[in-house]
């Protein structure tokens, strides 16, 4: 006779019999139909909220045109994934076995699924940087340039730029013996700021500047670029400019190329300038775009911090305070970069001019700032490097005195000069060219 409790201990599974059974097909085929009603709760779930979304705008939490036409894309994907998916849920629920790969490759496509959907959504909020052809085009290492054969308004502005990349018409690299070839060196104020070509300084200089040998004509080379600072100024010259021969080198100096560059993030600022943006290898995703914009948010300076900011590398601390150790750091850059850029003119035996542009505050007579000025800091740098220098601010207030006008009518803004500024500058221009004997012999 046999124990009762031996025949129940061996009547029970073995492990490796428990083992089988939990990896049978029916089991396989069970997994596989719970992870495809998972995916097809998330995905419902989604579409659900992004149909709210949608609804909301109609109720006042607008979304702009970008946003609209997002959400309406990611919806549509989220709702062809839910139709995918219930599909394959409804053949799943037919089968009672299957394979042990398929419910783990289901396993392995839900984060995946979640992820995508993620990065899907984030995509409504954050647009990405597309690249438009404008006036400005990246340079590798000066940050921004004139966009070769460029043509349309730029502030509501006509600007064409040439094939070369510089404002005006074409010139050619080769230059004829009849030709004198005069080239502009600066930022705005010699690009010309807001005003069409045929008023800027370039077309005076055309029209009243004329060769000392009749058999030549005068050939203006713009090679300024809005916005630049002497660092950029020298590498444009070393690599765009001397390939045109000059005969003379006018370089327009304006007060902010002291402090301007201070404002660029490569300097320690919060900006790119004019650097316009460049998509990014990830740019077509959603989440890091998200992160990127998280990112700017973070280190985006407050209100308080932007105007402190903006004063430090202003004009007027320029003018009320020129011993501040910034404003000190600030000419000491400046002049490293016209030295280097007074030295590759002198390698070709070219000669360099240094034009100083006042400020309105400066021609305004309720003004008044302490010595010395940026003109007289400048005037002694020219002059102990023998470099032909001309300060039109005593020009300029000659002028407004002698004629009765206003200082604001030759100006635009606080920098810039209207049509009729660039008709005093570009006379007064070519005086000092000719008594200089600078417009050839």
């Amino acid at each position: 006779m046999t124990d009762s409790r031996l025949d129940t201990t061996t009547a029970q599974p073995r492990p490796h019999q428990r083992s089988a059974a939990a990896d049978s097909p029916q089991r396989h085929a069970r997994r596989l139909r719970a992870c495809l009603g998972a995916m097809a709760i998330l995905l419902a779930v989604a579409c659900l909220l992004l149909l709210l979304r949608l609804e909301l705008a109609q109720w006042g939490f607008l979304l702009d045109r970008y946003e609209r036409a997002a959400l309406r894309r990611v919806l549509i994907l989220h709702a062809a994934a839910f139709g995918v998916v219930g599909v394959a849920l409804a053949r799943v629920r037919a089968i009672r076995k299957c394979p042990a790969l398929w419910p783990k490759i289901a396993l392995g496509a839900m984060p995946l699924l979640v992820a995508v959907s993620c990065d899907r959504i984030a995509t409504i909020h954050h647009p990405p940087v597309r690249y438009e052809p404008r006036l400005f085009a990246h340079h590798p290492r000066r940050g921004w340039t004139l966009n070769p054969g460029w043509s349309g308004l730029d502030l509501g502005t006509p600007v064409e730029v040439n094939r070369q990349g510089f404002r005006g018409p074409e010139v050619p690299l080769q230059k004829s013996e009849h030709e004198y070839r005069l080239m502009l060196l600066g930022d705005s104020i010699a690009f010309g700021f807001r005003l069409p070509d045929e008023v800027a300084l370039a077309a005076n200089l055309r029209r009243g500047c004329l060769p000392a040998d009749p058999r030549k004509r005068l050939t203006i080379v713009n090679a300024s670029v809005r916005a630049y600072s002497p660092w950029q100024e020298y590498d444009l010259l070393v690599h765009d400019g001397l390939p045109y021969n000059p005969d003379v080198i006018v370089h327009v100096f304006c007060l902010n190329d002291v402090l301007e560059k201070f404002e660029l993030i490569r300097f320690g600022g919060w900006t790119l300038g004019q650097e316009p943006p460049r998509p990014a290898p990830l740019e077509w995703s959603g989440l890091y775009r998200l992160t990127r914009d998280w990112r700017h948010e973070l280190l985006r300076p407050s209100k308080k911090q932007l105007r402190q900011w903006q004063y430090s590398i202003s004009i007027r601390r320029l003018l009320a305070k020129p011993d501040a150790a910034k404003v000190r750091d600030g000419w000491d850059m400046a002049f490293e970069y016209l030295d280097k850029c007074i030295a590759a003119a002198r390698e070709r035996s070219i000669p360099f001019v240094i034009v100083c542009a006042p400020v309105l505050s400066q021609l305004v007579p309720e003004s008044a700032f302490p010595a010395p000025s940026p003109q007289n800091v400048l005037r002694d740098f020219a002059e102990k490097r023998g470099v032909p220098y001309l300060d039109l601010l005593p020009m300029l207030d000659e002028h407004i005195r002698a004629t009765g006008i206003e200082p604001w009518d030759l100006y635009i803004d606080e920098i810039h000069f209207s049509p009729d500024g660039y008709v005093v500058v570009a006379d007064t221009l070519c005086r000092f060219l000719r008594d200089h004997d600078l417009l050839g012999n």
